[in-house]
């Protein structure tokens, strides 16, 4: 063909023109991941004079895919060696404590020297300040607290022994063998279960 140099490459005219007015859309508009973008504006952050909006949709996309546990980790497991040792010490001071207040509540209601109204002032001043009332009554009454507890108990060790005696000696009826039982029910030396267990033995 005439006025083509030889070893060039002649590209037709319609290609030429459409590349040349690409490269111009492409320097006057910037795209955002080879997408247009609305209004001339970023959406997304912009890397190297161009803005990523595909980055940002697609880490929406990864976070949305991933799969979510519904399973809830046990309170048991989630605590530390210092809490579980912190709450073993707690519950060890409160059973103490309740067993002492108890014991301190029995003594009241059993102590001979003690009228109705210092009772229930004891017994007020233990629903108001436990932890001082209890202190005091411990520091004050508490030697006279440990002799009746042990009377108490060697009384119901006897009770207990004489009732046993009786119950082996000839000539007994059951009739009055279950009496004796129920008096000693009554007066507190024995409990149901054992009072159950003498009129079983008894009656079988």
């Amino acid at each position: 063909m005439v006025g083509e140099v030889p070893g060039s490459f002649t590209e037709p005219r319609g290609t030429l023109t459409a590349r040349v007015d690409q490269a111009l859309v492409h320097s006057i508009l910037p795209t955002a991941a080879g997408r247009p973008l609305v209004g001339g504006h970023c959406s997304g952050r912009r890397e190297g004079g161009r803005c990523s909006v595909g980055h940002s949709r697609h880490s929406k996309k990864v976070l949305r895919s991933r799969p979510t546990s519904n399973k809830e980790t046990p309170v048991i497991a989630s605590l530390s060696l210092g809490s579980l040792l912190w709450a073993l010490v707690v519950i060890f001071f409160m059973v103490t404590y309740f067993s002492m207040l108890f014991s301190v509540v029995a003594d009241v209601f059993r102590s001979p020297d003690l009228s109705g109204v210092k009772k229930a002032l004891w017994l007020l001043a233990l629903l108001i300040f436990p932890v001082i009332t209890m202190v005091v009554y411990l520091v004050s009454r508490g030697e006279a607290m440990t002799k009746r507890s042990v009377q108490q108990t060697q009384q119901a060790e006897a009770a207990f022994a004489d009732y046993v005696r009786g119950v082996a000696a000839p000539g007994g009826g059951v009739a009055s063998e279950l009496e004796k039982a129920k008096a000693l029910l009554d007066s507190g030396a024995i409990t149901d279960a054992e009072y159950a267990a003498l009129k079983a033995r008894l009656l079988g």
